[in-house]
């Protein structure tokens, strides 16, 4: 049964007592069948004088007490008392003997809710009622455990996404080590075949054209493997992370401006930084990559640009194709609602717009 439906009949049931208990000598034959009525209950009721003499204790009231203070109740405020002193007993509003409302839970496992109050009208009467609220405190334990599961599992959550962005990064370290030792080993063969050529009897001019050439791809390298330093005991921030990369590759990295404290708008400027990173080291020979951001009208805006061929010579590229890394670039960007622009004036600039978090 319902604890509210449960309770409204006991308060009833009560109310006919008290009414019978006020007009004995005219409703002795109604009060027999009352209390064989209340005893059918599956609630317990308990009514005693404002001294505590019990008037009437029905049946589920009386097991009730003899399964929780080991006696039937001689007097109702002594029961009271007991009742909250118990193990099991939780105060739902007040401490101890004050609460006027207690749960307690019983050596069987099941959970019955205890109120106590004054009746209303003139001699008053001590009503205390029992209601078994075993389903509720269940559905109650189990909400408690789905939520402290959930918690766990969210802690676990963050945990994983640390490790992913870990192993994210190793994995670009592990990239440019490898782009490094790559551009060695071109090194060695162009500088074998130079000899060769040497050898073979090239022209003042080819030999001084290769030597030149020769002389600025080792600069490249050796910068890469040379000015390559370890981070910091303890560093762990995202832009010197970034810094590391770039050092291993020979370039370094200017920041211009405050990057974007959102987490959101600063992964997609450090994200278009590593993609500039690399494409500059790649294809223009870039020394030095530009990271300028700023503000402007509820937006985000990183410019992004290096000092590769093009924009020493002051030339402008013909055209810029889109790789892989690019075009992934770009769906992430604007799956966040953000805009990547490409520029070719006086080389590559990239800029991402990225809208402020309302």
């Amino acid at each position: 049964m319902d604890p509210l439906a449960c309770m409204a009949c006991v308060t009833l049931a009560c109310a006919v007592v008290v009414w019978i208990c006020a007009r004995p000598a005219r409703v002795a034959g109604l009060a027999s069948l009352t209390r064989a009525a209340v005893d059918t209950l599956p609630a317990g009721i308990c009514l005693g004088s404002q001294r505590g003499v019990p008037i009437l204790v029905n049946h589920r009231m009386d097991e009730l007490a003899c399964a929780l203070v080991g006696h039937s109740i001689l007097d109702a405020r002594a029961f009271w008392q007991e009742l909250s002193e118990l193990t099991g007993s939780r105060s739902l509003d007040g401490r101890g003997a004050n609460a006027r409302t207690l749960e307690v839970t019983t050596a069987d496992g099941s959970v019955w809710q205890f109120a106590h109050c004054k009746t209303l009208g003139r001699p008053s009467y001590l009503q205390i009622q029992a209601a078994d609220v075993t389903a509720i405190a269940r559905a109650r334990a189990e909400t408690s455990a789905a939520n402290e599961l959930l918690r766990e599992q969210n802690a676990r959550q963050q945990l994983l996404l640390q490790d992913v962005e870990g192993i994210s990064r190793q994995r670009e370290l592990l990239a440019a080590r490898m782009q490094a030792h790559r551009n060695l080993g071109e090194c060695l063969l162009m500088t074998r075949k130079a000899l060769e050529e040497v050898t073979a009897g090239a022209s003042t001019q080819e030999r001084n054209n290769l030597l030149l050439e020769l002389v600025s791809r080792w600069d490249g390298v050796l910068r890469g493997l040379g000015c390559a330093e370890p981070a910091a005991e303890g560093a762990s921030s995202d832009t010197a992370e970034l810094e590391d990369v770039a050092a291993l590759i020979g370039c370094r990295i200017v920041w211009e401006g405050a990057l974007p404290t959102d987490k959101v708008a600063r992964s997609l400027v450090l994200a278009t930084a590593r993609e500039a990173l690399s494409n500059a080291a790649r294809h223009a020979h870039a020394t030095v990559l530009t990271v300028s951001c700023e503000r402007e009208g509820g937006w985000t805006v990183a410019h992004i640009w290096d000092d590769g061929d093009d924009a020493k010579a002051g030339a402008t590229p013909l055209a810029l194709t889109e790789g892989a890394g690019l075009a992934d670039l770009r769906r992430r960007i604007q799956g966040e609602g953000a805009v990547l622009e490409l520029h070719l004036d006086k080389g590559v600039l990239l800029a991402v717009r990225i809208p402020e978090a309302g």
